[in-house]
């Protein structure tokens, strides 16, 4: 095989394996966004504060109501991960103060989450990542055009 052709077919397996997995991504937390399409009251019974990678996140042990069924979740909360444990700490003081909202999801109501965001982040991966992938495919085809 040609080295060029090696090459290209590098560059668009990478490229494309890369968009599979931003598509993946993507498609798994907007299913989750859209599942999570109701809301009520939450309650904290219980705040951590966990290591994860050298940073630190926040934790909530919660409990909400669905009709006159009271379920219990935990989750991190939507706060990014601190440096250091006394940012933690300071920003667990500032969410303790503020009334809590679970997402839940209708069907299933033990699904839920603290958080309800769409994932733009991913989508915009996945658009500019697909294409990348268009781009390389036809420089794909110049070079087979040009060396054929």
């Amino acid at each position: 095989m040609k080295p060029w052709r090696l090459f290209s077919h590098f560059l668009l397996f990478g490229s494309f394996s890369i968009s599979l997995y931003f598509a993946i991504q993507f498609t798994q937390l907007a299913l989750r966004y859209t599942a999570l399409s109701e809301k009520t009251a939450a309650r904290a019974k219980e705040w951590q504060i966990e290591e994860e990678s050298s940073r630190f996140g926040i934790w909530a042990l919660y409990e909400y109501q669905i009709q006159e069924k009271i379920l219990t979740a935990r989750a991190r909360v939507a706060a990014p991960l601190f440096l250091n444990e006394k940012a933690a700490e300071a920003e667990l003081k500032a969410l303790s103060k503020v009334p809590l909202t679970a997402y839940y999801n209708p069907t299933i109501p033990t699904q839920s989450a603290l958080d309800r965001a769409f994932p733009t982040g991913y989508a915009i991966r996945f658009i500019l990542s697909f294409l990348v992938s268009i781009y390389f495919f036809v420089f794909k085809k110049k070079l087979k055009s040009q060396f054929n």
